[in-house]
């Protein structure tokens, strides 16, 4: 019997994953620092949402490694979305879900 260590798949919804988390806290700060108190309120679900729609069109393209990309990045995109609708609900975070928060932009 043949063990594998590392899976390919896995390590492809990982970089995937951890792509769209980098990914996430630039585009969510870059909104927070835009200067449009639209942007800059709902700059995190907006950007949950972009990682949704993204990892979604990655999942229905024809290839196989852009599917399991895709995996990653919408469910970074799920995770973000799902804690800010739990933060909206009970006005406190989920431990353990990504919060976009670099500590760069001055939270309002």
């Amino acid at each position: 019997m043949k063990t594998k260590y590392l899976n390919k798949q896995l390590l492809t919804i990982g970089a995937g994953t951890l792509g769209a988390m980098v990914g996430a806290a630039a585009i969510s700060n870059g909104l927070k620092q835009s200067g449009n108190s639209m942007f800059s309120k709902y700059a995190t679900p907006v950007t949950g949402g972009v990682l949704v729609v993204a990892g979604s069109m990655l999942m229905s393209s024809g290839n196989a490694d852009a599917k399991k990309a895709g995996m990653g990045i919408g469910g970074v995109g799920v995770s973000i979305l799902g804690n800010e609708g739990y933060k909206t609900i009970t006005n406190s975070a989920v431990q353990g879900t990504p919060q976009l928060n670099t500590g760069n932009v001055q939270q309002a």
